[in-house]
């Protein structure tokens, strides 16, 4: 594996943890008790936390012990971790007599003497008592360490003390019961680990692997290991060590089959364990009730396997007994391990023949649960050759509308990819049908963000339906295509874009579909308008608008949306507002969620750029709120790095970076290069403006990394704040743009910041008069660097000798800092006025 870091995916429990460290030296003690599956994560949580604390608070004392299971020495866990603080078994030997009749005694003096020690350390000291482990505790340790924190808890003072206990998943016994009690306390908090989630297990295999991976490839490790961390890496390192790992179209995948299969090895030893004195027919039986999976009757997995109903019940009775399975009635497994490792037990043959199967006989029921077709569909595409390709055709394309209806849009894809897959198999060459189905399985991958395979399906329907002459089909397959263009890679703003199919379109259509027209045109002008070609973007909106019917409300909400970021692009924000609302009222017209989830994004920029922070704060909120449920996570990436950078310009340099960090992750799996480029310059503007210059250049080396434009005018503002002027490359004059459009506005405002700090007039006249224009038309703030317009252009007047000009603004951008709640600009404004217009100003 190319890297080892694996801390992915626990931002918050590593948050709780810090907040409620804090809280034991400020309130009294805490006790947090993290619970999950072998190698989901705990001891990785305990030691990023350990780290932190060890990095940052120097005054905190870390005590640390294991529990042991074939180990239970009484006390000996709290004796190992308490030593660095005092001799616990030391306070045994003063009573030589060892006799039974005095064992209450040697007990009550060890709890006495015990309390005492943690007392007088938490006084002269911060402690942090981890016991790892605790499910193998003995009862001795156990209540110790209870009387130990109600002791803590009830102390008057010298009560700094956190207690982390994690330890795997307890039902009954002694720890379950231990747990039950503490509860009861108001400082007791509970951490429940699960396995990651598909953001997190992106990011977990681009830390292992140095490579950004495929769809293909991420979905088979997440059935494979459910999330877990360590099956998932162990999964990899069997990947990798078989050599089929593979990059292609610069994604890291996999050769062979759709599945990844975990095999025993996998498994925990505890889990083998359980397995392995089962007898073969209840392993079967384990196998089949794996396959179906959890909650599934167990009298349709009777009816698959075909065994006598007594027999079947006593395999049942068998496992539930070895602790495999929980429940006689419905498939419940004691540990998802298990049930992910028996799923892969069959191979080749033997698993498509079970797979038919289980579909034959879940048609046989007749069930119209859409959850049933979806199953269906599931084992269709897993029979491989042994299904009828009809058969698959058909029960993919309804697993399809089903999961697409619940924005299930993975699934969707694979069930459209099967269909297509099995089309090709009945050999009846490109047809309208086909023509559909690459079209919707395109905008299915578009939807699950798999931008490659978006574009691939979408170009296969644009061929298609142009050699058909399906003009409807053709504007549908290029709308798609229009979305992956500009959500993909090469989607950042300024990159070209090959815009030929478009205009391909548009001459064969002629004048025949005006509504079909429309769309193109707009779709066609959204492109340009990414790649800064605004006379273009222009001219195709205003034909948009000529050629949408009246009555078509979604399509008059699709071109005020476009329009909206025109008007943006113009530095006309209010026309821009009133266009991103009036777009929000066709898409609540039309049930169009993605539309207004998007208007929500595109109304926070625009008054986040007015200055409205507060407004600007809400509609981002909204925006991500609204994007979940419909599983939109490009634009609550976007939304989330709005929130970032309002946050940023509010000051609030924590929340700015949390918000970074959350938009960042979410970018890792929609990929849509225009939010890593609001992050990259978020977080290199909140760390320079703290002084961390270091970590400034690291997040535009980020910025760098990822191949978009515009880096170096904020490397050299960076490199300007620290001091390090012979840095700042030399200015090369250019022409002044004119008209200035929104896309100028950060340029000129970082010539202005250099060449204040640098002295550089050429610099500062360059910016002047286009942030004069900005100003004028109502912007306050750069999207991204959070530039403070006002501030930036009464610097240039006064710069440049325009007093009466500079006093003027100067007064603008202090009313102006104060309506948007922006500390830190308000304190720059009163030092550069001080500064440059002298102390009578302030």
């Amino acid at each position: 594996m190319a890297g080892t870091q694996t801390f992915v995916g626990r931002a918050d429990e590593l948050r709780q943890l810090k907040a409620w460290l804090n809280d034991a030296i400020t309130a009294g003690p805490r006790v947090v008790s993290i619970s999950g599956e072998p190698g989901v994560g705990k001891s990785t949580l305990v030691d990023r936390f350990l780290d932190d604390v060890g990095r940052r608070r120097s005054t905190v004392t870390v005590l640390r012990a294991a529990c042991y299971q074939d180990v239970s020495v009484p006390y000996l866990p709290l004796a190992t971790a308490l030593r660095p603080i005092g001799d616990i078994a030391a306070l045994l030997r003063p009573l030589i007599d060892d006799t039974p009749e005095r064992s209450d005694e040697r007990r009550l003096h060890l709890y006495v003497g015990a309390a005492d020690v943690v007392q007088r350390a938490a006084t002269e000291a911060r402690l942090l008592l981890v016991v790892d482990d605790l499910q193998w505790a003995d009862q001795g340790t156990l209540d110790l360490l209870s009387h130990l924190l109600h002791v803590s808890a009830q102390a008057t003072g010298g009560r700094r003390l956190l207690v982390v206990l994690p330890h795997r998943p307890v039902i009954e016994g002694p720890v379950a019961e231990f747990t039950a009690r503490l509860r009861r306390a108001d400082w007791y908090h509970e951490i429940e680990l699960q396995g990651l989630d598909v953001f997190s297990l992106h990011e977990l295999v681009e830390q292992l692997t140095g490579q950004r991976p495929a769809r293909r490839l991420l979905e088979g490790l997440e059935e494979a290991s459910a999330g877990n961390p360590l099956l998932a890496r162990s999964l990899l390192e069997r990947l990798e060590h078989f050599g089929v790992l593979t990059l292609r179209n610069g994604y890291l995948t996999h050769r062979g089959g759709e599945e990844i299969l975990a095999g025993p090895a996998e498994l925990d030893e505890m889990l083998r364990h359980r397995l392995r004195d089962l007898s073969r027919p209840c392993q079967d039986l384990i196998v089949v009730a794996a396959f179906m999976g959890e909650g599934e009757d167990f009298t349709d997995v009777r009816a698959v396997l075909g065994t006598e109903e007594s027999r079947f019940h006593a395999l049942v009775e068998e496992a539930v007994a070895a602790g495999v399975l929980r429940d006689h009635v419905v498939v419940r497994f004691d540990h998802p391990q298990v049930r992910q490792v028996m799923a892969q037990r069959p191979r080749g043959a033997r698993r498509q023949q079970l797979h038919l199967r289980i579909a034959d006989h879940l048609e046989s029921l007749g069930d119209p649960d859409p959850s049933r077709a979806v199953a269906i569909a599931h084992h269709l595409r897993r029979s491989g050759a042994l299904a009828d390709p009809g058969r698959v055709v058909r029960a993919s394309v309804t697993a399809a509308n089903h999961a697409a209806a619940v924005v299930a849009w993975g699934e969707a894809a694979r069930a459209y990819d099967a269909a297509i897959e099995a089309l090709e198999r009945e050999d009846e060459g490109p047809g309208a049908f086909r023509a559909l189905l690459h079209s919707r399985s395109a905008y299915a991958h578009w939807y699950n963000h798999d931008n490659p395979a978006a574009e691939q399906h979408a170009r296969a329907a644009v061929e298609i339906a142009k050699h058909l002459g399906d003009l409807k089909l053709w504007a549908d397959a290029l709308q798609t295509l229009a979305h992956a263009m500009w959500s993909g890679e090469a989607g950042a703003y300024g990159n070209p874009q090959d815009l030929t199919p478009f205009d391909e379109y548009l001459t064969a259509a002629g004048d025949l579909v005006p509504g079909l027209q429309a769309r193109v045109h707009r779709v066609r002008g959204t492109l340009s308008l990414q790649i800064f070609d605004v006379d273009g973007a222009r001219r195709d909106f205003a034909r948009a608008q000529e050629l949408v019917d009246a009555d078509d409300l979604r399509a008059i909400g699709d071109v005020e949306f476009a329009r909206a970021g025109l008007a943006m692009s113009d530095l006309d924000l209010e026309g821009a507002l009133r266009r991103f609302r009036h777009s929000r009222e066709c898409a609540l017209a039309t049930g169009n969620e993605l539309q207004r989830v998007s208007t929500l994004r595109g109304e926070a920029m625009a008054l986040w750029a007015t200055g409205d922070l507060p407004g600007a704060a809400d509609a981002a909120q909204s925006a991500m709120s609204a994007a979940v449920p419909i599983a939109a996570w490009a634009e609550c990436s976007v939304a989330a790095s709005i929130a970032a950078g309002v946050a940023l310009a509010r000051g609030r340099f924590d929340d700015a970076e949390g918000l970074c960090t959350e938009a960042e992750r979410l970018t890792r799996w929609a990929g849509y290069p225009p939010t890593m480029q609001m992050v990259h310059s978020v977080r290199a503007c909140a760390r320079a403006t703290q002084g961390d210059f270091t970590g400034a250049h690291a997040a535009l080396d980020d910025w760098a990394l990822a191949g978009t434009r515009g880096v170096q005018r904020f490397r050299s503002v960076v490199q300007a704040m620290a001091g390090d002027h012979e840095a700042v490359p030399a200015w090369r004059p250019r022409p002044i743009p004119d008209p200035v459009s929104l896309f100028d506005v950060a340029s000129m405002a970082a010539a202005v910041e250099i060449g204040d700090i640098v002295d550089d007039q050429l610099r500062i006249a360059w910016g002047a008069a286009g942030l004069a224009t900005a100003l004028r038309r109502g912007m306050r703030f750069d999207l991204g660097w959070a530039f403070f317009v006002p501030r930036l252009a009464a610097v240039a007047a006064a710069r440049l000798g325009d007093v009466e000009q500079a006093t003027d603004w100067f007064e603008l951008a202090a009313s102006e800092a104060a309506r948007a709640s922006a500390a830190a600009e308000s304190e720059r404004i009163t030092r550069d006025r001080a500064r440059l217009l002298g102390p009578t100003m302030g």
